[in-house]
């Protein structure tokens, strides 16, 4: 079982481009061109492990929504945890989470995860949230103090309602 959602706010990093304006720049002919993301997310308190993992990648690889109006990312990422591996998937917009186990008597299973019930927010919203971001010139630190950063250095970013600086 994942940790509460609230184990998105340790550190996280990503490396990535903007597929929409790559394409703009580059004049890519279909969505199969257009660069995937790598987002990986180190967590720093053990309890806020996803399957065991403290560390870990997800891949997201941009499609065109079902009207063509946006980008949206399909993504993957798999955990193993003692005898058993998990995989996650995010299929235009849809959570499905599938188990299986080294174990042979144990069965597979598969389950869609609903947005409610998801404890990973959506690599989608991550998205959204950095194409929103907005400059900041400081952050407060762990005993209230504010904390200046230089012009352009620091921004406040909202996935799924939680804010990130």
């Amino acid at each position: 079982m994942l940790p509460h959602p609230l184990w998105l706010v340790a550190v996280f990093a990503a490396r990535f481009t903007f597929p929409t304006q790559a394409a703009q720049d580059h004049h890519y002919a279909t969505t199969a061109e257009w660069p995937s993301l790598r987002f990986h997310f180190a967590l720093k308190r053990s309890s806020m492990k996803v399957f065991g993992q403290s560390e870990f990648s997800m891949l997201a690889t941009p499609v065109l929504s079902a009207d063509s109006s946006k980008v949206l990312y399909d993504v993957f990422a798999q955990f193993t945890e003692d005898t058993t591996r998990y995989n996650y998937s995010e299929v235009y917009g849809k959570t499905y989470l599938s188990t299986s186990s080294d174990n042979r008597n144990l069965p597979s299973s598969v389950e869609c995860i609903d947005s409610e019930s998801r404890k990973v927010p959506s690599i989608n919203s991550f998205v959204s949230g950095i194409n929103e971001a907005v400059p900041v010139s400081g952050v407060s630190g762990s005993t209230g103090d504010v904390i200046e950063c230089a012009p352009g250095s620091v921004f406040k970013v909202s996935a799924n309602g939680i804010k990130f600086a």
